[in-house]
Formats: C-alpha cells, structure tokens, sequence
C-alpha cells in the first residue's frame, strides 16, 4: 500500500503541473484539454492516493478464510463474504507483475447487487476481462501469491466434498 501512496502522491504533482503549467497552443491538444486532463488526474490519482492512505492504517484483514467460505477485503472493489457452496472454481491470472486469484460463483450479480455504482461497474468490467467479476490481486495481501492460491484452492477442494 506504502507503494500505492507514494505513486498516487508523484502523479498528483505530475497532474498539477499538467493542470497549471502555461501551454503553448501550437501543441497537438488545447490548452483547456490540457488543464481539464490535469485536474481529472489530481481528482482520480487524489483518490486512489485517499484510500492508500486509509488502507495503511486499516486494521481489518485483508482476506478471511474459514469454513463458511472467503471474506474479501483485499481491495477497493472486494466482493465481501463469498460462500463455498457459491463458488464453482478458483484460477489464476497475471497482468504484468500483478497476479490475481480469479473466483468463479454460480450467480456473478449476487456479488454486484450489494455494491455501490462504482464498485459493481469496475467489477463489471472484471467480469467481461476475467469472466467473474470476483478478483483477488495478490498486491493488496501481506502474503506470497503462492501460499494464497494453495490455501485456497486446498479449503475449497475440501468444503467442495461437503
């Protein structure tokens, strides 16, 4: 999350220096698309560097594993508590460095239905990329991407027998 914070902090200076910088009109974008482009990233990249900031000191587990199923906290747009009867598959996906958990449920609009606009949309958009809309990156746990693919995958083989 340290990472997050200190990235989101370098593009807001990046996108104040796009929103204020005095540019020339003979560039391939106007002026007022320059400016608006660099409020838009100070507003977007404030955000993200907001819940950074509030990741850090949250103390809430970031994925729970018990009997009943898997409680995701992991991220901004964390599914919350997924059951095991509900979840039909756990696979694996990497977008450059980044690895994902990818859980697959016999009803994805069970876990969209709770969700504010802007979580169901971008777990909409997981859904159409990943083909659940259920993902685990494995950047936002404190534990190697390996050891959570084997606990979960043994926990779910096991409460899939049940």
């Amino acid at each position: 999350m340290l990472a997050i914070v200190t990235g989101a902090a370098l593009l807001i200076a990046g996108s104040y220096f796009m929103a204020t910088a005095n540019h020339s009109t003979s560039g391939r974008f106007s002026p007022g698309f320059i400016r608006f482009t660099g409020y838009a990233s100070m507003l977007f990249f404030g955000i993200c560097f907001l819940y950074g900031f509030w990741k850090l000191f949250d103390k809430k587990m970031g994925l729970v594993i018990d009997d009943e199923g898997i409680t995701d906290n992991a991220s901004g747009v964390a599914a919350g508590k997924i059951l095991w009867a509900d979840i039909t598959g756990v696979r694996t996906t990497q977008v450059q460095s980044t690895k994902f958990l990818l859980i697959d449920t016999v009803d994805p609009e069970k876990y969209l239905i709770t969700k504010n606009r802007l979580k169901a949309a971008t777990m909409r958009l997981n859904a159409k990329m990943y083909g659940t809309p259920v993902t685990i990156p494995s950047s936002a746990l404190k534990c190697s991407f390996n050891d959570l693919e084997r606990i979960v995958r043994r926990t779910f083989e096991a409460n899939k027998r049940k």
